[in-house]
């Protein structure tokens, strides 16, 4: 590549540069790509860092895949609640350009730059669904679970990850189609700044984003927390309350994440 840089290059760079280990981690706690079913699937591709670097190593050919997919993430989960494992498949498409183009290190030099990901849901039953993933050129499912009251797990999809969080987007599948929740939730954070979101029982069930925000003078002082309640619309997800609030001491890291109530499920 000669010449100035274009500006989604130097976006990459800079995201690329932000990323750090001490954010929330990249990767899934969904149910692994085991089970019977689906001969010939393929398995999950080793990239923790697709989602931060836009980059990804070239998935092998595969039936179950479009060419030239990559950032591979397989499960097999009951998303069409039948009773049966569907296979979900969240991946990215990927452009001839790569990594190394962008200056980036010599780790990351022989990948390939991504330019949308995607999200498929093959049903035991017959069926494919699949959707381009709301802004994100690389994703990563970090849950996968029952969490309102319509049938079938909900995916929690990351989307971004920079040194001051991440966020994430939830699917689920209604009358065959992958359907977007509508809200894009915060979490993980830095000194000054921290989100979490969990999601809770009820009728119907709701999902409470927490925001933090430093007011100082230290981070073991006062905080501004405000709390933005969901609630479960089929796939959808209805804003239904908000409240600030100053608050005394670092919020816990039980609330800067993504809850055990998503990552479980409630049971809906």
């Amino acid at each position: 590549m000669t010449g100035p840089l274009p500006a989604v290059v130097i976006g990459m760079v800079f995201a690329a540069a932000l990323h750090t280990r001490a954010t929330s981690p990249t990767g899934t706690r969904g149910p692994g790509n085991t089970g019977t079913g689906f001969p010939g699937a393929p398995r999950t591709q080793a990239n923790g860092d697709g989602v931060a670097t836009g980059v990804c190593p070239l998935a092998a050919p595969n039936r179950y895949l479009p060419p030239r997919s990559g950032c591979l993430t397989v499960r097999r989960a009951d998303i069409a609640a039948d009773g049966r494992q569907d296979l979900v498949l969240l991946y990215s498409r990927l452009s001839h350009e790569r990594a190394g183009q962008l200056g980036l290190g010599a780790s990351l030099s022989k990948m390939y730059v991504a330019t949308s990901a995607m999200l498929r849901v093959v049903q035991a039953g017959g069926g494919i669904a699949t959707v381009r993933v709301d802004g994100a050129r690389a994703a990563a499912i970090v849950a996968l679970a029952h969490v309102n009251d319509d049938p079938g797990d909900e995916l929690l999809i990351q989307v971004s990850q920079i040194s001051s969080g991440a966020t994430a987007v939830a699917y689920g599948l209604r009358d065959g189609r992958l359907i977007p929740a509508g809200v894009t939730l915060s979490y993980g954070g830095d000194s000054a700044g921290k989100a979490g979101f969990d999601c809770l029982t009820g009728h119907p069930a709701r999902l409470v984003q927490r925001t933090f925000e430093l007011i100082g003078p230290t981070i073991y002082a006062w905080w501004n927390e405000t709390d933005t309640t969901y609630a479960w619309h089929g796939p959808h997800l209805i804003k239904i309350a908000e409240r600030t609030f100053k608050r005394r001491g670092l919020p816990p890291g039980s609330e800067t994440e993504i809850g055990a109530g998503c990552i479980t499920g409630t049971g809906g």
